[in-house]
């Protein structure tokens, strides 16, 4: 009977945690803040890279800039939408998306002066016109001034071949 009592109560106690943790998941301000987390975390590595003096590769400066803006138009876009969970949740997974694009990114940078193949630099152009993509979707929803800067920025790319760096 004892042993009967001690399953039971083990099993409400098991039920009640996993429907805590399910309720938290599904939550959109928790993922919100999960998602920014993760995002932070990425960028904080490439930051780091920046301030280590002993290091012979900086990240590039274009992958600083970008990080910069896209950080500021991921607040301009979270103040915006701080009342609509649903698109907070959206510009939060993209956040992190972007962060997760950049750090591919510096990390095949650095990795360049090693061995990059074939398959490294599709990676690195996959990477790169994913975060064109979340970029477009944040310029358009900023408005015409951040859709200029976007174009200008994309013209600039393009001209001085940003990535370019990579295959040497």
């Amino acid at each position: 009977m004892q042993l009967f009592i001690l399953v039971l109560v083990g099993y409400i106690a098991w039920s009640i945690y996993h429907s805590k943790k399910k309720r938290e998941q599904a939550d959109p301000v928790y993922l919100t803040s999960e998602y920014e987390a993760q995002a932070y975390r990425l960028i904080s590595f490439i930051k780091a890279d920046e301030k280590e003096e002993h290091k012979s590769l900086k990240p590039l400066p274009d992958v600083l800039m970008m990080i910069d803006r896209l950080q500021h138009w991921y607040d301009r876009l979270s103040e915006i939408d701080k009342h609509n969970k649903a698109e907070a949740l959206k510009h939060a997974e993209d956040w992190k998306d972007a962060a997760g694009y950049i750090h591919d990114i510096h990390f095949y940078y650095l990795k360049c002066n090693a061995d990059v193949d074939e398959s490294d630099m599709e990676e690195v152009g996959r990477s790169g016109a994913k975060l064109q993509e979340i970029e477009k979707r944040w310029a358009l929803r900023l408005g015409d001034d951040k859709l200029e800067e976007y174009w200008k920025n994309e013209k600039q790319a393009k001209s001085e071949a940003l990535w370019g760096d990579l295959k040497k």
